[in-house]
């Protein structure tokens, strides 16, 4: 967070793994949980950002960070993956997430092994057919590789949405925050046009006053 706030300073930093990838709705707990620690890495264009990060933390006391470089290195999505027809199967994960161009090499080397299946459903079968390596993640956020299990209750925003949902709130902020000058002008008019009448009215009982003497 620290880093995000401060990200002027190093202009590689292009946010995190969660703000750049975007799941189709339905996909945000399987994402999340295949992507797993891997959702809050920052982005990183270019490895002397990352070092600079990483130098400024140091210094600075502020906790360790992961960061994801992805021109540091040669990245090789292509994967054989097993063709597989049974009825719970959803997809591969990496073809309900988009992203930028540039990051999707990145996004399909993280993804491309990991196959959905519909929550409530076994996935014996699956992972009975799936190579070491592979994994398989259920649409509520279970995944499964050969000897490891992950899963639970979270009751916090998905972490896909919750930018959106600032943004959302942000601009529900603004209406309000309008509306509220409306009023506030509105009243201003309202209190003007009465002072106006009663400006009016004094001067027509001063000409009453007048005429009556």
């Amino acid at each position: 967070v620290a880093v995000l706030e401060r990200k002027a300073e190093w202009p590689g930093i292009d946010g995190t793994v969660a703000e750049r990838f975007v799941p189709v709705e339905g996909m945000e707990a399987a994402l999340e949980a295949a992507l797993g620690e891997v959702s809050k890495y920052v982005i990183c264009r270019d490895r002397r950002s990352a070092e600079a990060v990483i130098a400024y933390l140091r210094e600075q006391k502020k906790g360790r960070i992961g960061i994801v470089v992805p021109d540091s290195g040669t990245l090789n999505p292509a994967v054989r993956r097993p063709e597989l027809n049974q009825p719970n199967i959803v997809g591969w994960l990496d073809a309900f997430v988009s992203t930028d161009e540039s990051l999707r090499p990145l996004m399909e080397a993280v993804l491309a092994r990991t196959l959905v299946f519909r929550a409530g459903t076994s996935p014996d079968e699956i992972l009975e057919r799936l190579p070491y390596g592979f994994r398989a993640v259920s649409t509520d956020g279970n995944l499964y590789s050969k000897n490891v299990i992950t899963g639970g209750s979270d009751d916090s925003f998905p972490l896909f949405r919750r930018k959106e949902k600032i943004l959302e709130q942000e601009s529900q902020i603004a209406q309000l925050s309008s509306r509220l000058d409306a009023f506030r002008e509105s009243k201003n008019q309202v209190t003007a046009e009465l002072g106006a009448a009663r400006a009016d009215s004094s001067q027509t009982s001063s000409a009453l006053e007048a005429i009556s003497d």
